[in-house]
């Protein structure tokens, strides 16, 4: 299959390998071209307990060069991905499908506008990756993925967990996509600002009695706030679903904590934030989303952003 992924960071960079490695015709669409040659010219380095191997692909920052994809995987920043549009729309063609592997609320929105509903799909994935140089990643933690459907496109969500599965990336089709989204959403809002906060990677949390109560806390106000909209989580216990995932990606430093060490803007408001507007709109508080969000925004202001 003709695949492009959209953003070289850590979850991009390791499908993009993994669906290499797998005989899938893959490009790395990346706005830097510095970047996008050296990925050209020398590949991928993938790291896992402390061996690495090197996987060849092709990058492009001109998307125009990697179109038209059967398949397109958004993994840029929530806040990208008003900016990313103009990619998508130079890879598609009719029949591509979009996938979007992103964290937080709103990116599908976004994507409607310009993808028709039964190409669609969103995902969501507990596998954890780390950038450690400009195309090389660590792999630091599997678990599951799932994708759902935007629309009734149960036979399309179903073939693109095959495509991954057959990729390494063991994957289930969700019957409730909001659900899934919520969920990881959830787990997102515990995780990613307590590991900002703490200055420590996803094992380490767990560890820690503080943080392992305050990600407890989030988790459990999260899905609240979801029951209360009416959407029911793939998982039972949040709070349990949350020490789950910290501890299978143990070695793993959160996607928001890579951001702020290395200067760029998160995705708190996308995600803990996306929290406490949920409950606004139910006449509720998320005191400890809430909470969260400001101490992350503030450590931000204390950042210089780059590109």
């Amino acid at each position: 299959m003709h695949i492009a992924v959209i953003g070289p960071g850590g979850i991009g960079c390791l499908f993009s390998a993994l669906l290499a490695e797998a005989g899938h015709e893959v490009w790395l669409v990346d706005r830097r071209p510095d970047r996008a040659a050296l990925v050209s010219c020398d590949g991928l380095t993938i790291e896992k307990d402390g061996k690495t191997r090197r996987v060849s692909l092709r990058a492009a920052a001109q998307p125009a060069e990697a179109g038209p994809a059967e398949l397109i995987i958004l993994c840029v920043k929530a806040h990208e991905t008003a900016g990313a549009m103009p990619s998508v729309a130079a890879l598609s063609a009719p029949h591509t499908k979009v996938l979007s592997l992103q964290n937080g609320l709103g990116n599908l929105e976004a994507l409607k506008t310009a993808v028709a509903g039964g190409n669609l799909f969103a995902g969501i994935t507990t596998h954890g990756a780390m950038v450690i140089g400009l195309n090389h990643v660590r792999h630091a933690g599997a678990g599951p993925t799932f994708v759902g459907a935007l629309s009734q496109n149960k036979s399309g969500a179903e073939m693109l967990a095959e495509t991954l599965t057959g990729a390494g990336i063991e994957t289930s089709a969700a019957a409730n996509t909001i659900g899934m989204l919520w969920s990881k959403l959830v787990i997102n809002a515990a995780i990613c600002p307590v590991s900002v906060l703490a200055g420590l990677p996803n094992g380490q949390l767990v560890k820690d009695r503080r943080w392992r109560a305050l990600m407890c806390e989030a988790a459990a106000e999260g899905a609240g706030i979801a029951a209360a909209k009416g959407i029911r989580l793939i998982f039972p216990d949040p709070a349990a679903a949350v020490l789950e995932v910290c501890e299978k990606t143990a070695g793993n430093i959160s996607s928001m904590l890579q951001d702020v060490r290395r200067g760029r803007h998160t995705e708190i408001t996308a995600i803990n934030g996306a929290i406490v507007r949920a409950a606004a709109e139910l006449s509720r508080e998320a005191p400890t989303s809430a909470m969260l969000c400001e101490k992350v925004l503030e450590i931000e202001k204390h950042k210089e952003y780059k590109d």
